[in-house]
């Protein structure tokens, strides 16, 4: 940002159960949820694990700390099924408590909101999303071709509304703060 590195962590106000928490920035993909003609300055994503919880604050140290010698690490790691070994698929949540969080910021020099939305685990709601908006995708009409941003899709907000009702996550609104700058 303005030819210097973004902080790498950050916190976070996370909703509860969670509690304020650190996150690391990464790599995303949200970049093309965002309209063609929404004009954007930056689009950033951070991951946490376990926000307001003492193992958040482990991990986001270990995670930074291992981040120069991750190129190492991987080819230290012989094969591709060694690799994959060190992935395990985590049980699915079943007490129905969220274990799944996300904080989303959106500012402007007029003004800042935000929102969350919680799940109880982060592959459900995945698995929610993407079916809606193969659903929205089949009953558009035939286009002639070229890509479209989600939100020229289906409308950000009526898409929350209509997961929220379905079940796949509760949709937590903060009130937007006016910061009028002159």
């Amino acid at each position: 940002r303005d030819r210097t590195l973004a902080p790498l962590r950050r916190t976070f106000p996370f909703p509860p159960p969670f509690g304020r928490g650190s996150a690391l920035r990464v790599p995303g993909a949200e970049d093309v949820s965002i309209a063609r003609h929404t004009p954007v300055s930056e689009v950033a994503t951070y991951v946490s694990i376990d926000p307001g919880r003492p193992l958040n604050a482990l991990w986001t140290s270990a995670i930074a700390a291992a981040i120069p010698i991750m190129p190492l690490i991987a080819d230290l790691l012989p094969s591709e099924a060694s690799r994959r070994a060190l992935v395990r698929m985590p049980e699915p949540v079943s007490d129905g408590a969220p274990s799944f969080a996300a904080s989303i910021e959106i500012a402007s020099a007029l003004a800042r909101c935000s929102l969350a939305i919680l799940a109880a685990d982060a592959y459900s709601v995945t698995a929610e999303i993407v079916a809606y908006g193969a659903e929205r995708l089949l009953g558009l009409p035939r286009a002639e071709g070229g890509v479209l941003a989600p939100s020229q899709i289906v409308e950000p907000s009526r898409a929350l509304r209509d997961l929220q009702a379905h079940g796949a996550m509760v949709v937590l609104e903060r009130a937007a703060e006016r910061t009028l700058q002159r």
